[in-house]
């Protein structure tokens, strides 16, 4: 690559500027077109990128005694990711893009508000069954209790899922979104107060491609979504080896 000769008021580059790059080899400074990638993202990937768009342009669109209102309260919220503890907290902003991001979940997509959050309830998903639906579907049904929460059909369950071969751990970056449904008298469950049956329903075949065999492990991180704010629970992660023949 071409030698970038040094000038009086320019004695070394680097890093890019318009469209070319500056770089070091051989202690020499250098230079060379910088790369121009266009994003070609799948479907899934192209549409969460829209949402997050259309929710970063509602932040915008607030008033900015509402921004201060979503600054103030997100300081009591804990970050749902590392560094924990030591008083760390997630930000208005991403307080604010994370509810929109849980009401468009919910398939209610519209501007939250900043209303302050409440603790969530205590809760646990059971893994109960896996069964083969519509040929090509499978159909995972969960077992969610809430024992302290009066009002457990407030909260939605979101799961993170994966399916490996029998056996192989999780990759957290393979992990797909599905929303949890009331459980049908198909699925022949029973539930009642604080305890209920929900169900995922997976196509394999477009979500998990190489996943074939009959016997496989299922991995889950599984959160709340209140259907009144969109806020989010923390996750939890519930893994088992299922069978589905």
């Amino acid at each position: 690559m071409p030698a970038y000769n040094p000038s009086i008021l320019i004695s070394d580059c680097y890093g890019s500027a318009g469209s070319i790059t500056f770089y070091h080899r051989d202690g020499k400074c250098r230079w060379r077109r910088r790369s121009s990638l266009t994003f070609t993202g799948t479907p899934a990937q192209c549409a969460a990128l829209s949402v997050h768009r259309r929710a970063l342009a509602a932040w915008r669109t607030i008033p900015d005694t509402e921004k201060e209102r979503w600054h103030n309260i997100a300081k009591n919220v804990p970050p749902h990711r590392p560094p924990f503890g030591s008083g760390g907290h997630i930000s208005g902003h991403n307080f604010f893009v994370s509810a929109y991001h849980g009401f468009v979940t919910l398939g209610d997509e519209h501007i939250p508000q900043a209303v302050e959050p409440r603790p969530f309830p205590v809760f646990a998903a059971e893994f109960v069954s896996a069964s083969v639906a519509n040929s090509s579907d499978l159909r995972i049904l969960l077992r969610l209790s809430m024992p302290l929460e009066k009002k457990p059909e407030r909260y939605a369950l979101l799961c993170k899922v994966q399916l490996t071969e029998a056996g192989k751990g999780c990759n957290p970056g393979k992990m797909r979104n599905f929303l949890a449904e009331e459980a049908t008298e198909d699925d022949m469950a029973t539930g009642s107060g604080s305890s209920r049956p929900v169900a995922l329903t997976i196509p394999v075949c477009t979500a998990f491609p190489e996943v074939s065999a009959s016997s496989c492990s299922l991995h889950l991180r599984y959160m709340l979504i209140d259907r009144l704010t969109g806020y989010r629970s923390q996750y939890q992660k519930l893994s088992t080896a299922i069978d589905i023949t």
